[in-house]
């Protein structure tokens, strides 16, 4: 089940990012950026896939966290949470142990610490917002919006439908 957090109105600057893949040095690099122009956490997000398939992906999750900018589930983390929720039996059923998540899932989820692994787990999908009075939506592009197909009157997926008939007018989109 997609969850979704409203953040409420913004205003200003903005920094909006994805796919750090465990680059810490890229993160800290960014985070310095943000600092010189002046702009807040509250005003920054992640679009996800934030881990790498190394082990600094968990220095690049406690940055974040103690960062304190808002973060959606990319489609690294989404695997990485399933993997965790049926290692610890809260998923009924099973994962293709054969695709490249299931894999690296089950290589990195030894070197995430709990704490980071909590948070992971309670992040949502999507974030709604209102920026200078237009209402906006922020998600990673697993959740469909990118399957617009072509000549199509309607979107190809149910959330990217559901989100075409409210009342958006800002969509950000990650990888």
């Amino acid at each position: 089940m997609k969850t979704t957090l409203d953040i409420g109105y913004l205003s200003g600057k903005i920094l909006v990012f994805g796919g750090a893949y465990g680059n810490y040095e890229s993160l800290t690099a960014l985070k310095r950026i943000a600092f010189k122009e002046n702009i807040p956490p509250s005003q920054i997000f992640c679009t996800g896939d934030i881990l790498g398939q190394n082990s600094s992906s968990n220095f690049c999750l406690q940055l974040i966290r103690k960062w304190g900018i808002h973060v959606i589930h990319g489609k690294r983390e989404k695997e990485l949470c399933k993997y965790d929720n049926l290692v610890h039996g809260a998923l009924r059923g099973s994962i293709d142990h054969t695709t490249v998540e299931y894999t690296m899932s089950r290589q990195l989820h030894g070197h995430i610490h709990p704490l980071n692994m909590d948070w992971l787990n309670a992040l949502p999908d999507l974030m709604r917002f209102n920026y200078s009075g237009f209402d906006g939506l922020l998600m990673n592009s697993k959740h469909g919006i990118h399957k617009l197909r072509k000549g199509q009157s309607k979107p190809s997926t149910q959330s990217t439908n559901s989100i075409m008939h409210e009342e958006i007018q800002l969509v950000i989109v990650g990888q």
